[in-house]
C-alpha cells in the first residue's frame, strides 16, 4: 500500500487493497503492508511477488518511506522478482530505475480511456487477452515521462505511457485494473466536483483491467 483511496470511496467500496483481492479471477494470498506508514517493503524472499499500489501523492514528494523503497524495488527487480506496481506504484517503479516522472502537460487522466498495445504488449504475459485498443480506468495526472533505459513499452495512448516491463518479470500499468465501474464513476465524480476534468468518459464495462491482474497472479505463480 502506496497510500489510501479517497475518503468518500472507502466509505462505499473499502481501500485498494480490497479491490486487488477481490477483482482477479484466480485465488492468491495476500499480506497487506502499509508501506506509506513507514513499514518497509519485505525482503522479495518473503514472498512470490509484489503489487505496488496507487496513492494520492507524488513520488516526486519529499515522503520519507521513498528512498528505502527505492532501494529494496531495485533489488528486487534485478533479482527477477515479480512486481506489478500501478498508477503511483508504476511510477515508483520507474523513478527507482532511473526513470523520470512529471506532470503530465496535457492534464488529468480521468474516466474510461483507451489504451493501445504495442507489438511487445500483444505478445506480453501481463496483457494477455486484451485487445487493442482496450478500454481501462484511469485518474491521475503525473506520468512516466521518461521510463528506465531498458523498458520495454507494452502500451500507450495520447496520453502517454500507459504499461511498460522493466526485467524479467517487473512491471507498470499506468492505469488502475483494480478499479470497478462504480468505482470509477465515483472518483470521476469527485474529481469533477473538485474541478478537475480529463478526456475520459464513463461507457461500457471497461473489466479489461481486471485480466491484467490475473494474468500477474498467473505470472507470480509460475
Amino acid at each position: 500500500m502506496a497510500g489510501n483511496t479517497l475518503p468518500e470511496v472507502r466509505k462505499r467500496f473499502g481501500e485498494f487493497h480490497d479491490w486487488y483481492m477481490e477483482r482477479p479471477q484466480l485465488p492468491a494470498n495476500y499480506r497487506v503492508i502499509t508501506a506509506y506508514n513507514g513499514n518497509p517493503l519485505p525482503d522479495f524472499h518473503e514472498s512470490d511477488g509484489w503489487i505496488i499500489t496507487g496513492a494520492s501523492e507524488s513520488v516526486n514528494d519529499p515522503l520519507p518511506w521513498l528512498p528505502d523503497a527505492r532501494g529494496r524495488i531495485a533489488v528486487a527487480v534485478d533479482a527477477g522478482h515479480a512486481i506489478l506496481g500501478v498508477c503511483f506504484g508504476h511510477q515508483l517503479l520507474s523513478s527507482s530505475l532511473g526513470g523520470m516522472v512529471t506532470k503530465n502537460p496535457a492534464g488529468w487522466e480521468l474516466g474510461q480511456v483507451q489504451v493501445f498495445l504495442t507489438a511487445d504488449g500483444v505478445k506480453s504475459a501481463l496483457l494477455e487477452g486484451l485487445h487493442s485498443p482496450s478500454h481501462v480506468y484511469a485518474t491521475h495526472r503525473e506520468i512516466v515521462d521518461s521510463p528506465p533505459a531498458d523498458a520495454v513499452i507494452l502500451a500507450e495512448n495520447d496520453m502517454g505511457l500507459q504499461a511498460q516491463q522493466v526485467g524479467p518479470r517487473a512491471y507498470g500499468v499506468q492505469f488502475h485494473p483494480e478499479f470497478t465501474a462504480a468505482i470509477a464513476t465515483v472518483y470521476a465524480e469527485l474529481r469533477g466536483a473538485s474541478g478537475t476534468v480529463g478526456p475520459g468518459a464513463l461507457h461500457g464495462a471497461g473489466d479489461a483491467g481486471s485480466q491484467v491482474l490475473t494474468n500477474f497472479i498467473k505470472i507470480v505463480s509460475h
